[in-house]
């Protein structure tokens, strides 16, 4: 696990000549900025964690040995219940599914998590880093060309989140739209044609690769790398600020 440490350079942000009003609104969406930072630290070691148990899913030959056995035993248990020979396929089918899912409300009463759960649980917190990069998009733009425009450096810390998460909207728009881009199309309707082997969701490695609205592949990289960017951004972002109170070391 690697930690991220971040410099907050004070306690209070100085604005002077601004009201109470103002001064809330700068000091919200600068919580909402940090708090961003947090919420994608934690998704990325949440990522990391969900992605080395998927790779556990495939289970081990005792494993697959007792399921066997068990599956077995349950069989016999139904068909005692009634007799085999009559049973037609459909029924054959029915009680087939009724064995499986007693063994698995078995396993999971015993504390064993679903393979689904594992496996789905890589792309649910993948999306929370993807939206949590959206977010600090979001309020920082929002900071810069409405809430305090013209102030000392923003744009420039907006210009270099916007270099290094260029991507982040058009991924999120996806991930957050997916019905749009199964029906083939953008946001406003219209039809998207799709380059080659392009898929609507899915994964290169730590990359959350999904079709964007203008048919091509686009990827956010769910990593540590992508983590340090981040925070260089918010490091940059703080110093546009004069700071009063002590400083303090944000450890995620």
């Amino acid at each position: 696990m690697k930690v991220f440490d971040i410099v907050k350079p004070g306690t209070n942000i100085v604005l002077q000549g601004f009201s109470d009003e103002e001064r809330h609104r700068v000091e919200s969406l600068v919580f909402a900025i940090t708090r961003a930072f947090e919420t994608a630290a934690v998704a990325l070691e949440m990522f990391k964690t969900a992605s080395a148990e998927s790779r556990l899913i495939v289970n081990s030959r005792e494993e697959f040995q007792y399921r066997r056995a068990r599956t077995e035993e349950l069989r016999k248990e139904l068909d005692s219940k009634s007799i085999a020979a009559q049973l037609d396929l459909d029924a054959m089918h029915k009680r087939d599914n009724e064995i499986t899912r007693l063994f698995l409300v078995e396993q999971w009463r015993k504390g064993e998590v679903p393979s689904a759960f594992k496996s789905h649980k890589v792309a649910i917190v993948a999306r929370a880093f993807i939206f949590a990069l959206d977010e600090f998009e979001k309020c920082l733009k929002k900071l810069t060309k409405k809430v305090l425009p013209g102030w000392n450096g923003l744009a420039k810390v907006y210009d270099e989140m916007l270099a290094e998460f260029g991507s982040v909207y058009d991924v999120r728009n996806t991930a957050h739209h997916l019905e749009d881009r199964i029906l083939g199309q953008n946001r406003h309707g219209d039809k998207i044609v799709p380059g080659g082997g392009v898929f609507i969701e899915n994964f290169d490695g730590s990359r959350y690769m999904t079709l964007l609205e203008n048919g091509q592949q686009g990827y956010v990289d769910i990593s540590d790398e992508s983590m340090d960017r981040l925070g260089a951004v918010l490091i940059s972002f703080y110093a546009c600020f004069t700071w009063d109170g002590r400083e303090s070391l944000l450890v995620y």
